[in-house]
């Protein structure tokens, strides 16, 4: 706890067994309401599959794991689905409902068996769509979608949920700049709103300007933690990404931003953007 505020996730001794191998070792892990913390490092560090273990999918094979204090694995999954809300790395659709109607599926935790939807469903629906950019393809069948815009409905069904947790994995993917900028704006948004947003993302970039605290992760187990200055250390970067990184400080936004360095591409920022570069 921070003073006497309760953590909104809070992960203790966490770990994961898949098919016999440990993919999450000892995690502790606690995020708060206002924050939004990053989860980075190189693929298969475990990123995905502790955003799904909050909800249980898959169970933990260790630790403890509690939602705004209360033990995960005791609370109903309709309940859990009213607190914690994931976007997953990939929304799979394979029949031809009009984005709409996806966008209200996030509504289905708020709704009894045989309850239809409210105006205040729809509401909540249309706004979602309105603050990702894709009140346009309402009527469209989400089949047809390309890949990014498929991605803003898949973020708008998260909204639409209205949980006070939101585990976002690798949002931003497919996305140009604009909607990347877009979509992390609405989930800072929500940060500073009061909710706790937990991302997987490998945009260093992005983590670094957006994210109010940093968590970087190797073969399932956390290696530092901290703000974007503190973990973003070219040292231990280049060993966990197995790849040479000079760290400097982005002269427009003053966060630290990462710049992979080998054989074939050598050069550094120019000028003013290589000012404060270290590697270590």
């Amino acid at each position: 706890m921070r003073g006497d505020r309760v953590p909104a996730v809070e992960l203790v001794d966490w770990s994961v067994t898949l098919g016999g191998r440990a993919v999450l070792s000892d995690i502790d892990l606690s995020a708060y309401p206002g924050e939004l913390v990053g989860l980075v490092g190189p693929n298969g560090a475990g990123k995905s599959t502790l955003l799904r273990s909050i909800i249980m999918m898959p169970q933990p094979t260790g630790g403890a794991g509690r939602v705004f204090g209360r033990d995960i694995s005791r609370i109903s999954t309709a309940e859990l689905a009213r607190m914690v809300a994931l976007m997953p790395q990939n929304l799979v659709l394979s029949f031809p409902f009009p984005a709409e109607e996806v966008v209200m599926m996030g509504r289905h935790p708020h709704l009894s068996r045989f309850q239809r939807e409210s105006d205040e469903d729809w509401r909540i629906v249309r706004e979602s769509m309105t603050r990702t950019d894709t009140a346009g393809l309402s009527r469209r069948i989400v089949t047809s979608l390309s890949g990014g815009e498929t991605q803003l409905i898949s973020m708008a069904k998260t909204l639409a949920q209205t949980a006070p947790v939101m585990l976002l994995d690798e949002p931003t993917a497919s996305l140009d700049l604009r909607h990347q900028e877009l979509i992390f704006g609405v989930v800072r948004e929500f940060a500073s709103a009061g909710g706790c947003a937990i991302v997987a993302i490998h945009d260093l970039g992005l983590a670094a300007r957006y994210c109010t605290r940093i968590v970087l992760l190797k073969d399932g187990r956390i290696v530092a933690e901290g703000d974007a200055h503190q973990v973003f250390n070219a040292e231990l970067l280049s060993s966990v990404y197995d790849i040479r990184v000079v760290v400097y400080n982005d002269p427009v936004s003053g966060a630290p931003a990462v710049l992979p360095v080998s054989e074939a591409s050598s050069r550094q920022p120019e000028s003013g953007a290589s000012a404060g570069l270290r590697e270590s």
